[in-house]
């Protein structure tokens, strides 16, 4: 799940990132209320579901017919960290998905994502906004192509890479943030983003910058309404 709305007196309007159908927005009836009140608090923003739905690609809402926790989270709704984590990474993918697009490679990644996120030690997250923006964008087809060299010491966003020359545009990354942005662009793995020791300062920066990245490169950006948040919870 990525984001639900509100429908009428009991109902909700979830946005979902499926395997087999890709972005899809869902009506659900009757959770808001009497018998189905406690079934509402499946759909938060990162919650993973095993759903039956009707599918008609002519329409742009569709329907569940049955669902369920699979498998339910441990920590993740409890831990204001790791949700608030969660939740930004529910957002990132509302900014990367295109409606029906299918994109296995991303739902695996997501869903590897949240369930490690789910059981990690709270003190091993502080990186992971930043692990789940590079790698997410990286597989919906917007990355950094280059790598980081002393002779190319400047990142040109608009291009996705390093340069020799300071760029003429006002938006590009150089010095510690091009090197550091360098370093992450190459890191594969959760293990590997949890070694790297960063301050919150500059951890906020480069998730600020990254921003200005989205905006050459994804049509109808949007400032992600969640980094105000997670940065304040991190430090």
């Amino acid at each position: 799940m990525l984001r639900k709305v509100v429908y009428g007196e009991t109902s909700l309007i979830v946005s979902a990132f499926t395997k087999r159908f890709g972005l899809q927005s869902y009506l659900i009836k009757g959770v808001r209320g009497g018998k189905g009140r406690n079934k509402a608090n499946l759909f938060f923003p990162s919650s993973l579901l095993e759903m039956t739905v009707y599918h008609n690609e002519q329409k742009s809402l569709q329907w569940i017919r049955e669902y369920h926790a699979a498998p339910p989270y441990r920590h993740l709704g409890e831990d204001v960290v790791k949700t608030s984590v969660a939740v930004f990474a529910a957002e990132v993918l509302s900014q990367l998905l295109e409606p029906g697009a299918v994109q296995e490679d991303l739902y695996h990644f997501a869903e590897a994502f949240f369930l490690d996120l789910d059981t990690a030690a709270r003190a091993d997250v502080a990186n992971y906004p930043l692990f789940f923006l590079i790698r997410s964008c990286r597989l919906a087809g917007y990355y950094i192509a280059e790598h980081y060299a002393p002779d190319k010491p400047y990142l040109k966003l608009d291009e996705g890479r390093f340069v020799q020359a300071e760029p003429q545009l006002p938006h590009f990354w150089a010095g510690e943030e091009a090197e550091l942005m360098g370093r992450l662009n190459d890191i594969q793995t959760l293990e590997e983003i949890k070694a790297v020791r960063l301050q919150s300062s500059l951890r906020s920066r480069l998730m600020e910058n990254f921003q200005q990245f989205f905006e050459y490169h994804i049509p109808g950006f949007k400032p992600l309404r969640s980094v105000p948040v997670l940065s304040a919870i991190l430090r």
